[in-house]
């Protein structure tokens, strides 16, 4: 496989990392701030939301850490 294709796919996991990362605790904000104040469906719905996001975020790491592993076997090579 090639290095650069790598490199870049691994700035792209990086950005939706980022992105997964910052949209959960945005939610967790959210929650925090209003789970007394609204009608309960959205705070269920904001729950299974971070369920969600944060089973993202596991995948989105083991892709970038099978990458990074990749990339060590090809510079050992």
């Amino acid at each position: 496989m090639d290095k650069d294709f790598l490199k870049e796919k691994l700035i792209f996991l990086r950005l939706w990392l980022t992105f997964v990362i910052t949209i959960e605790s945005a939610c967790i904000a959210w929650f925090v701030a209003n789970y007394n104040k609204v009608v309960k469906i959205f705070v269920y719905a904001d729950i299974i939301l971070v369920l969600t996001l944060f089973i993202s975020t596991f995948i989105i790491n083991q892709k970038i850490r099978k990458n990074i592993k990749i990339m060590r076997d090809l510079n050992n090579e």
